[in-house]
């Protein structure tokens, strides 16, 4: 049982009852410079409540420029608003039995190394086989199911990226966790293999990031975006490829992708940043042989401080399997520089 309600019966209801999702993005032009975040999301909203919207905006469902925001906050020219919202509470979700693989979890919060291929919430194509599904399961579960928890993401992963995400277990948590990463004071470490060989041991990557409705990718290096910055280490080299550590500074969406691009290096199996050097390789007698269903992209190492305890922790979790093996059949079919 589930909740009082066993999952077989939850499956069985009527998708009515499943949450609608909202998937928008708004441009801020001159005549809603200065309203307030809650107060403009209100008003496109009409049936849902400020209390509701601003909790939604205190966690990753509403994103300004990229970042999470706070309801008060007063929107400017040029601001980017993206919004990825449920019109009914997560907790109308439906839980599933989905194997997670926790790294860490007390009462506070709970951190999950997050397998690529999985969505970190429903949109509005995919209802189920999320990674909020499996934790609404997960925590009814370790409950005995009399107290339903509610998941409070903060931050998110790309479908095809994997590795370390902090989840809130409590208002509490949520709020510090939140806050942590609206001020940047999160550090995350990304393992990436990129095309080309970069000589430089390490450097920066300074490219402003910015959002265009009328061109694809929609997220993009322009020079009207927002300043972006991130740091990026060479881990090994290969004929062809370059292995990275990369530490965004900023929090833009799909930063990452978007900077190694910009670089001339895009990510091994990017199909969106990096899809001519893809193309081009995998039609390769090598590339034949490399295939991946993915990107390479791993969160690798997260640090935070405890939203309770007050103390600062760092999280570590290896490369998949699937990556490894990559690795492993590159260097045995390349030359190592």
């Amino acid at each position: 049982m589930v909740s009082g309600i066993s999952l077989a019966e939850a499956r069985g209801r009527d998708q009515n009852q499943i949450e609608e999702m909202i998937k928008e993005s708004f441009l801020i032009a001159q005549e809603n410079a200065g309203t307030r975040l809650d107060e403009f999301l209100e008003r496109k909203y009409l049936n849902i409540s400020r209390t509701r919207l601003r909790r939604f905006i205190e966690g990753p469902c509403v994103l300004v420029n990229s970042a999470i925001s706070r309801p008060g906050y007063k929107l400017a020219v040029g601001d980017v608003v993206e919004v990825e919202i449920a019109e009914l509470p997560v907790t109308a979700m439906i839980p599933e039995p989905i194997e997670l693989n926790i790294i860490f979890e007390d009462e506070h919060l709970i951190v999950i190394d997050k397998p690529a291929g999985m969505l970190v919430h429903p949109n509005v194509a995919v209802k189920s086989g999320t990674l909020l599904n499996a934790l609404c399961y997960h925590f009814s579960k370790t409950t005995g199911g009399t107290n339903r928890i509610r998941p409070g993401l903060v931050h998110r992963l790309d479908k095809n990226t994997s590795g370390i995400m902090v989840i809130g277990k409590t208002e509490r948590a949520v709020g510090a966790l939140s806050k942590q990463f609206r001020l940047q004071r999160v550090s995350k470490v990304y393992t990436a293999l990129v095309h080309g060989c970069i000589n430089e041991d390490e450097g920066v990557i300074e490219a402003p990031i910015g959002f265009d409705l009328n061109t694809w990718p929609r997220w993009q290096v322009m020079e009207t975006g927002r300043p972006a910055r991130t740091r990026y280490s060479v881990q090994d080299r290969f004929d062809r490829f370059t292995l990275l550590a990369l530490a965004p500074e900023t929090g833009r969406t799909n930063q990452i992708r978007i900077h190694c691009a910009h670089l001339g290096h895009p990510l091994f199996g990017d199909a969106v940043y990096g899809k001519a050097e893809n193309e081009r390789f995998f039609s390769s007698p090598q590339g034949q042989l490399l295939k991946l269903d993915r990107h390479f992209l791993h969160a690798s190492q997260l640090s935070f401080r405890h939203p309770v305890t007050r103390e600062d922790i760092t999280f570590n979790v290896p490369l998949p399997a699937e990556l490894s093996r990559l690795l492993e059949s590159i260097g045995s079919i390349t030359a190592k520089k």
